[in-house]
């Protein structure tokens, strides 16, 4: 499904891993949400699709716990069909528009992806996303991953 909407799939792994946690026990929204990317789902995100599941989170990244709906998925096609989604439809054109700019340099477009809403939602927090999103994307040498985009 990435593949097909021209996403990277290397940035796709990275951040599906560094979100759920590796698919921990200890990640609280993905074992309640089977959705590898932790994605919130406002009510006004009327193009986004899915089941949801309302739990705490710290979406601001303000140590402020808030209940919020996520979307949930049952398959992990399920998911990546979310991510794909999330980022092609993301509201904030400008932002939406600069990550899509990255999408034949999956490093790139990993780096940038807190600017559509992965991870906590304020400009300060963006960097440490980005770096957590990196180092999974350089520790298991995504780069080498065989992905052409169509």
């Amino acid at each position: 499904v990435a593949y097909d909407n021209d996403l990277p799939v290397p940035a796709m792994l990275a951040c599906a891993a560094a979100e759920s946690g590796w698919g921990s026990p200890k990640n609280a929204i993905f074992q309640a949400t089977g959705c590898h990317f932790n994605l919130q789902k406002p009510s006004w995100y009327t193009w986004m699709k899915c089941r949801t599941v309302k739990l705490k989170t710290d979406g601001q990244g303000l140590g402020t716990l808030v209940w919020v709906d996520f979307c949930a998925a049952d398959t992990w096609a399920d998911s990546v069909g979310l991510w794909c989604t999330w980022i092609l439809n993301y509201p904030h054109e400008g932002h939406r528009n600069e990550v899509l700019a990255a999408r034949h340099s999956p490093r790139d477009f990993c780096a940038k992806l807190p600017k559509v809403g992965f991870g906590p939602q304020n400009a300060a927090a963006w960097k440490a996303t980005a770096k957590g999103y990196l180092d999974v994307y350089d520790q298991f040498q995504l780069g080498g991953f065989a992905w052409t985009a169509p």
